[in-house]
């Protein structure tokens, strides 16, 4: 297969956050999912460690009661705050109506992956397991 490295550039260079253009409509086949997953498994891991596993979530139930953590967890913060700051000029204020699309929509988006670490911390203040899923992420 031929790449071409500019294009490439080009695309890692050009394409930032994407919230704003979901299509919420639009159905995601499992294979494209895990294409995906596969693509986040070339990410490095914290001592070769294999620690990383993967959930997709379909489950409307589920989706909808996730979306309530996130909610919970901090995400009515940036409704709020994107609302605040919207035509403000802020430097933020774009990338926060996407953050806010993203956070009054998650309950609707076709799957949720969600990467997951097998393991417990050992409470050290290393990174050691986390260091596995976050760049994966």
């Amino acid at each position: 297969m031929q790449l071409d490295p500019q294009m490439i550039d080009h695309a890692l260079m050009t394409t930032r956050a994407v919230r704003m253009r979901l299509d919420l409509e639009r159905e995601v086949e499992d294979r494209v999912l895990l294409d995906c997953i596969d693509v986040a498994e070339q990410a490095p891991t914290g001592g070769h460690n294999g620690s990383r596993r993967w959930m997709i979530v379909r489950d409307q139930a589920t989706k909808d009661r996730m979306a309530e953590l996130y909610l919970e967890a901090g995400a009515n913060w940036v409704i709020e705050t994107a609302d605040r700051i919207k035509d403000t000029n802020h430097p933020n204020a774009r990338m926060m109506q996407g953050a806010k699309r993203l956070a009054e929509n998650i309950a609707n988006v076709p799957a949720l992956v969600i990467p997951t670490i097998i393991g417990v911390h050992d409470g050290s203040g290393r990174p050691g397991l986390f260091d596995s899923v976050i760049q994966a992420a």
